[in-house]
């Protein structure tokens, strides 16, 4: 027993020194250290530090989820067998994520290692910007030059320009405009002539959209076709420019602003004036000059009721640079005049064959630019013992009797009821007022110089401007000579003494005129009376004025 005993003994020491030399050689284990490194929206990058270790493993989860277990980690977990940089992608943008790691050598594990990294929140989604610059313009279209930046897409919308039009939202151009398919040069068509428009764009990029951007374009006036003017640019009265006897009537219309340059007037841009010159009696009232309202034709002899081509045309600006002018060999142009409307319808013929029309409605403001013509030649010499051979007289009613008796020392020139000196002689006009009577009569006495109109006087001479003439009225006497000039008398005082006779009437006439000089003769027979006492007979200064312009012609 005790031999076994102390076998034990020396198996046990044997054993106990065996386990001492084991102890002797410390245990190291094996580690991982793991280091942030860059992010992105999607990656997160880290370093991985091996010590004592042959490999590790890794497994990342969000960091909201368990810390998973050694097992976990190198059962699921990615290996990675040297030091070095590892790269995990395809990660959510803006997320906390936990990164565990466990070392091991051989059959020996270290302790899990954990790091926490966020990948970056995203870039905000860029606001797309849109420029636009006008094109081009025609009458029914509208070119426009779009820029897109960070657009994924965009549209427009064509509005006519109205008082207090409201532009759609950004999202609503996008969802209802038009698609612009690429930036560059859009046109928008069918649209109407000589007309604003509003063109709004927006872009989308996801669901961030632009501001919206709009431009103002006008299609071009369409300058073929009727003209419709709808406004005047100016006009006048000249007078009797081309001594015809009648005045010329000028005035400018337009569908557009428009500018003059030598006499001419065109539109500032696309559009067409036109010009009218007309012919017809001077305005008896020149403080409210009125264009008579009739029909004028095509004539170059300025006479009544004509235009002339001298200054009828129209004036065509297409807005590109390009002006014409449109010049007329026949028509009509007819003037209607209701209050202080005008309606103006030109029928004309080009001189290049073609049919034109032209049309306008409103007022028309005439300005009086003609020459104030000079005063009558006044006779300065005494005229006596005249011996008058006819005797004219148209016989008017206005509470008295009025009547104009025409004396003559020559034949008189007859036209219609006109009667006038047109050759070399004399003549007296005598503007009686007499005692009313059932029959054309003048009342017999002595007649003196009065502006009352009473019986028994006749009106003094004067001379008034009426229709651009300066017309001798009242009593006054004319002398012409053999070069068809006339230079005249006006009586202010003195008599004519008016008695019955078997012929007719016997006159006397003992004037002087208002330079003093001795008017004096005799007429002694018929008196050749021409009714004037309807309401509708012209008044003795149209009559006088009538008389005048045709003698002229």
């Amino acid at each position: 027993m005790w031999a076994i005993a102390l076998l034990l003994g020396e198996i046990c020491l044997f054993t106990a020194c065996n386990d001492d030399k084991n102890d002797n050689t410390p245990f190291v284990e094996p580690t991982v250290t793991l280091t942030a490194g860059e992010v992105t929206t999607s990656t997160l990058e880290f370093a991985v530090k091996l010590e004592d270790a042959d490999k590790c493993a890794y497994l990342y989860t969000e960091s909201s989820a368990s810390v998973p277990t050694v097992e976990e980690i190198l059962a699921s977990g990615k290996s990675v067998s040297a030091s070095g940089k590892v790269l995990i992608e395809d990660l959510n943008a803006s997320t906390s994520y936990r990164i565990s790691a466990v070392a091991t050598r051989e059959e020996f594990t270290g302790e899990i290692v954990s790091i926490e990294m966020q990948t970056s929140a995203p870039d905000p989604t860029p606001v797309p910007n849109i420029t636009l610059t006008e094109g081009s313009t025609t009458t029914n279209a509208l070119t426009f030059n779009v820029t897109l930046t960070d657009a994924e897409k965009a549209a427009y919308i064509c509005l006519e320009k109205s008082e207090g039009l409201t532009l759609p939202t950004a999202a609503e151009i996008i969802s209802d405009g038009t698609v612009i398919p690429q930036a560059g040069e859009v046109t928008v068509s069918e649209l109407n002539a000589n007309t604003t428009y509003i063109i709004a764009v927006a872009a989308a990029n996801k669901e961030v959209f632009s501001e919206v951007k709009s431009i103002e374009m006008t299609t071009d006036v369409l300058v073929t076709g009727p003209a419709v003017f709808d406004r005047q640019i100016v006009g006048a009265h000249y007078g009797d420019t081309h001594d015809t006897g009648y005045s010329e009537f000028y005035f400018v219309l337009a569908d557009a602003d428009a500018t003059e340059n030598n006499g001419v007037y065109t539109t500032t841009g696309a559009g067409r004036t036109m010009s009218f010159e007309l012919y017809q009696f001077a305005p008896s009232n020149l403080d409210n000059i009125t264009i008579p309202a009739r029909t004028y034709r095509y004539n170059t002899n300025y006479g009544m009721s004509t235009f002339s081509p001298e200054k009828t045309f129209c004036m065509v600006n297409d807005g590109k640079g390009n002006i014409t002018k449109i010049e007329f060999k026949a028509g009509t142009i007819e003037v209607k005049l209701v209050g202080s409307n005008y309606t103006i319808t030109a029928n004309l013929t080009t001189t290049t064959d073609e049919e034109f029309t032209a049309s306008y409605s409103g007022t028309l403001n005439i300005e009086n630019k003609a020459e104030v013509p000079e005063g009558l030649p006044q006779i300065e010499k005494d005229i006596t013992g005249m011996n008058f051979i006819r005797a004219l007289a148209k016989y008017y009613s206005y509470g008295v009797d009025n009547c104009i008796l025409n004396l003559y020392d020559v034949e008189p020139t007859i036209s219609g009821d006109s009667d006038y000196l047109l050759n070399a002689g004399h003549a007296v006009s005598l503007d009686l007022s007499t005692a009313v009577s059932e029959q054309m009569a003048l009342q017999e006495g002595i007649y003196t110089a009065s502006v009352d109109y009473d019986p028994g006087t006749y009106l003094p001479g004067y001379e008034k401007e009426f229709m651009g003439m300066v017309l001798p009225l009242g009593t006054y006497c004319e002398e012409r000579n053999d070069n068809y000039e006339s230079i005249y008398g006006f009586i202010t005082g003195g008599t004519v003494t008016i008695s019955k006779v078997a012929t007719g009437y016997r006159l006397v006439l003992d004037f002087t005129t208002n330079k003093g000089h001795k008017i004096s003769g005799t007429y002694e027979g018929k008196v050749e009376f021409t009714d004037k006492r309807s309401t509708e007979s012209p008044k003795p200064i149209t009559e006088t004025a009538k008389a005048l312009k045709l003698r002229r012609h």
